[in-house]
């Protein structure tokens, strides 16, 4: 085996909506990381079907679009820190409007951004398609954002495999386009 070099970048979570502790808390994960922390994680995901994970909750405006939120960012940009999101489809306009908002921090996208398929959204992954697609290519015209790929067979996506582990030919034909 070649030399293998593990955990020497890692992404954190700390609550951006704490901008007066926040420079504290990454600070302290700058130290106790020895320059390894390369980020910070925050979701948002919101939405009214209790069948999709909400991680953050309450009424007004999303969480990137909240003021506490992006006084948080500062943090990440001066640390050149960048920050993972997790979000459904129908709050990208949100996600967009951060990455153009601060163009200095990179923004990662988790989950290929949201495609949610379950209550609400269930059985409508044709008209959701479209929808989805025209937020992702907003995102991809700006150069501060990455997608991660990861997340497309959550399930959360509502994509039915059905109850077998299917091949990868079936993957493919589910998920298209």
């Amino acid at each position: 085996y070649a030399a293998c070099r593990v955990g020497e970048a890692m992404v954190a979570h700390a609550d951006m909506t704490q901008a007066t502790r926040l420079a504290e808390l990454l600070d302290a994960y700058a130290e106790a990381g020895g320059g390894t922390v390369r980020g910070v994680r925050q979701s948002a995901t919101r939405d009214a079907s209790p069948e999709l994970h909400s991680s953050y909750h309450g009424t007004g405006p999303e969480l990137y679009e909240r003021s506490d939120f992006r006084a948080g960012i500062g943090e990440l940009v001066k640390r050149g820190l960048s920050l993972d999101t997790w979000q459904y489809y129908h709050q990208l306009p949100a996600l967009i409007d951060l990455a153009r908002a601060f163009p200095d921090l990179r923004i990662l996208v988790d989950h290929v951004g949201g495609i949610a398929g379950l209550g609400a959204h269930a059985g409508r992954h044709d008209e959701i398609f479209p929808v989805w697609r025209g937020h992702i290519r907003a995102l991809a015209g700006l150069p501060n954002v990455w997608m991660k790929l990861g997340g497309l067979g959550m399930s959360t996506s509502g994509f039915d495999y059905g109850g077998a582990a299917p091949s990868s030919e079936t993957v493919a034909a589910i998920w298209q386009p």
